[in-house]
């Protein structure tokens, strides 16, 4: 996102995960392929996605969402769903739909409500989606994503434009690159190199 005053209500992301080993699951070692929102006057943050490992097991993906109400961890809270997901390729949307603080957590097409947050800004003014690791061994992971921001009106908008920019962090672990297939401001293939 831009800097303030510019905000969204929310944020949508298709997340396709097309291989993923996490070698030491049983240790609590996972990788998330997730979407989150973010509020610079707090530090606050709520994210969801699908994840494997986490001492379940090595290449399962799993739906989860977790919160934290500001950069400190206060109020951190995390779920992850008992059972897999059946595809890998799912839809996430983080949104405060009432427009009052209370961010809430859908998955799939249907929009499933997994989870509603309390206490936060009304409006999120960062959005960011690809992956994340913790793995003692190098973890595989690849997949792609396509991102929308939902606007205040409601409507959903590639991450372009006036309200919104697109930058892609890379390192030496992650590659990342633009989603050629679905060429807009945001989206991404990624993987573990």
């Amino acid at each position: 996102m831009k800097d303030p005053p510019e905000s969204v209500k929310g944020g949508v992301a298709r997340m396709s995960t097309g291989y993923i080993d996490v070698p030491e699951w049983e240790n609590y070692s996972f990788v998330d392929d997730e979407m989150w929102v973010a509020f610079k006057s707090t530090g606050g943050w709520l994210e969801s996605g699908q994840t494997a490992g986490n001492d379940m097991d090595c290449c399962t993906l799993h739906a989860f969402w977790a919160h934290s109400y500001n950069s400190s961890e206060a109020g951190y809270g995390e779920w992850i769903a008992p059972t897999p997901n059946p595809p890998t390729n799912n839809l996430s949307t983080i949104e405060d739909p009432a427009l009052n603080g209370d961010w809430c957590t859908y998955w799939g097409e249907s929009r499933v409500l997994m989870n509603c947050s309390v206490g936060f800004p009304t409006y999120a003014d960062e959005l960011e989606a690809g992956a994340e690791a913790a793995d003692n061994t190098r973890p595989s992971n690849e997949g792609w994503d396509e991102v929308a921001a939902i606007f205040h009106d409601g409507t959903w908008h590639p991450w372009v434009g006036s309200q919104t920019e697109a930058r892609f962090f890379t390192s030496p672990e992650m590659c990342i690159e633009p989603n050629w297939g679905s060429n807009h401001a945001g989206n991404a293939i990624w993987r573990i190199c």
